[in-house]
């Protein structure tokens, strides 16, 4: 079941051009306990993006994503696929009516241009240096300069599609090589310059288009590749002072400079300025081929961008992965467990909400409970019967340890919640003073009632397979763990009038 479970998500997320590497994933999965629609998004949210919780219940057929996982009557998770003709479930047409109407759907859709170079980054790199490296030794240039000036141009475009990152953003082989200060400086816009012209695009045209004019000119486009390098220094002394400016460095940016610098050294053979019709024609031919890859790269990069990259689902249903009134169908509709038959802690006879809460003094996820639980009581306890019951191994525990619990256990036998509550609270906050303060000397009738709450409760707890802390029931109903604890509040205040 958990298995065909992973199956049906990896379906999904490639369905949806999500992509996730984590292999946390499928072992969160096999490990999760009760199968429901709620506990999978907890679950998937915590490695995938973009995805929410829908009621869909006042949705038409067009409003659906194309692809959503949800369940069927039985409560068993289904991929469903929206085609022109209905929802299919394993190309088996089936109708609305047969799905439950909460669903797990992407909150935004990925274009396939951007999903292909997010899963394909590593093998383009290693594609586009193995063949550069090949023209690279084919070519017999002439000179050991123009090998190295042809050398710097690959390492220039490598540098210039990290730039361009925005591209390849889950990419951790080239996010590695960024840091926040590159991308400050690169997505600044404080110059008026670069609001319309971007540097990124800029060098990526630049060092492709050397590569072009040098695989199809050979040495003879060097005198015009010379005379270029030159003027490139201009966007060096922009791109310097910009940084300084900003008082940030980018680190490409200054790898890219020294790579424009170090071209310009190794053209310094060319340096007689002449003009003839040969040099003019490849002059032209270079601003031609620069131009027309700037454009294409500039259209490319704002069409992934804006156009494809997240385009908006228009799924016209409501949110509910915080929604108590969900949450609460969700308790409400399990089978209930019912708690031992401990003391009634509350201050008051009047029933109308019952509390259970299974807990641990030595517990983290206790404590952030019991933050949370402070409140309800403060503004719901005379509304609600309260019952307290302790995880505890009295064959390991510590005597101290021990000690604590029956002090706590006393409080309620002799009805004193308040304090119980307060010295609860200190003791996850790890003062321990309030509860060595408090005397224990109970009379031989209380010290029974003490070893009856403890018997009964790890009778309980075996019998139920409840082993961990905190486990609440609320009007016999299990708050499940994999809820959030804030929404315990939202869930109560429904409840009680």
């Amino acid at each position: 079941m958990k298995e065909n479970l992973f199956l049906l998500i990896d379906k999904f997320l490639g369905n949806n051009r999500i992509l996730n590497e984590d292999k946390n994933l499928e072992l969160d999965l096999l490990s999760l306990g009760s199968i429901n629609i709620y506990n999978i998004f907890k679950i998937l949210s915590k490695y995938v993006k973009d995805i929410d919780l829908y009621d869909i219940s006042e949705s038409t057929l067009n409003e659906l994503p194309k692809t959503f996982i949800g369940t069927n009557k039985r409560n068993i998770p289904i991929l469903v696929d929206k085609k022109d003709n209905g929802l299919f479930v394993e190309n088996i047409k089936m109708s609305a009516s047969a799905i439950e109407p909460y669903i797990i759907a992407s909150t935004q859709e990925n274009s396939l241009m951007k999903y292909l170079l997010k899963r394909y980054t590593s093998l383009l790199v290693t594609f586009l240096g193995t063949f550069f490296l090949i023209l690279f030794l084919w070519y017999n240039l002439l000179s050991v300069n123009q090998k190295l000036f042809m050398l710097l141009s690959f390492v220039g475009t490598f540098l210039a599609l990290l730039s361009n990152k925005d591209l390849f953003e889950s990419n951790s082989i080239l996010n590695n090589f960024c840091s926040k200060k590159c991308s400050v400086v690169q997505n600044s816009k404080d110059w008026k310059i670069l609001k319309f012209l971007d540097f990124g695009v800029l060098s990526l045209t630049y060092f492709l288009t050397q590569i072009i004019v040098i695989l199809l000119f050979r040495n003879d486009i060097f005198p015009v590749l010379a005379k270029i390098s030159y003027i490139s220094y201009f966007f060096v002394i922009i791109s310097v002072c910009y940084q300084i400016y900003l008082k940030k460095i980018c680190k490409i940016c200054i790898f890219t400079s020294a790579v424009l610098l170090l071209q310009g050294i190794l053209s310094y053979d060319y340096k007689e300025f002449y003009i003839n019709w040969d040099l003019l024609s490849k002059t032209i031919f270079f601003s031609g081929a620069f131009l027309f890859l700037f454009y294409c790269i500039l259209m490319i990069k704002k069409y992934v961008a804006n156009t494809g990259f997240y385009k908006k689902e228009s799924i016209k249903a409501k949110k509910i992965s915080n929604n108590p009134e969900y949450i609460s169908r969700i308790i409400f509709n399990s089978s209930k467990i019912f708690p031992p038959k401990l003391l009634d802690t509350s201050d008051t006879k009047i029933e109308k909400v019952t509390l259970f809460i299974y807990t641990s003094i030595t517990c983290n996820h206790c404590r952030d409970l019991h933050s949370y639980l402070s409140q309800i009581i403060d503004d719901f306890g005379e509304k609600l019967d309260i019952k307290f019951s302790f995880f505890i191994d009295f064959e390991d525990s510590e005597q101290e340890l021990i000690l604590m619990y029956k002090k706590l256990a006393l409080m309620l036998i002799r009805d004193e919640f308040q304090r119980f509550h307060h010295i609860l609270g200190e003791l996850y906050k790890d003062y321990y003073e309030s509860i060595n303060n408090y005397t224990f000397n109970p009379t031989q009738e209380e010290n029974i009632k003490i070893l009856n709450y403890f018997a009964e409760s790890n009778h309980w707890s075996d019998h139920n397979n409840v082993y961990y802390a905190p486990f609440i029931l609320i009007n016999n109903h299990h708050f499940s763990h994999e809820f959030d604890y804030s929404i315990l509040y939202n869930v109560i205040e429904r409840l009680t009038p």
